[in-house]
């Protein structure tokens, strides 16, 4: 998989790395309405091409509503533009992991658990 260069919208910092099978869109920081512009415009230049999209949220320390939002027009858009699949990764456990299981993302998305579970021993 190829790096690409990291792009910064002020607490947003986003790479995206192309491979022959996926393209993972990498996201740290925060995801709010400021950063919305950033994720949507990183994956619409993406190749898609029946690739996977993945988007790894896994280095969010927060996102609001208007984050989930985000994710879902991902989503939407990278499977109009014919993405094979698209994967959410993110931490099992945090503010981001709430935020999905009370919006019900959690379920009506396919995700990735990475890390270790806050009610793990």
């Amino acid at each position: 998989m190829s790096a690409g260069r990291t792009l910064r919208e002020g607490p947003l910092r986003l790479r995206a790395d192309i491979g022959r099978d996926a393209v993972q869109v990498v996201l740290e920081g925060e995801l709010d309405l400021a950063g919305r512009p950033l994720l949507l415009d990183t994956v619409a230049a993406q190749p898609l091409d029946g690739r996977a999209l993945r988007l790894d949220l896994s280095g969010l320390a927060f996102m609001d509503s208007t984050g989930c939002r985000a994710v879902l027009e991902a989503h939407a858009a990278a499977r109009a533009r014919g993405a094979g699949t698209v994967v959410v990764i993110a931490a099992r456990a945090g503010a981001v992991r709430r935020l999905l299981d009370l919006t019900g993302l959690a379920e009506a998305l396919t995700i990735e658990w990475v890390g270790v579970d806050d009610d793990a021993d």
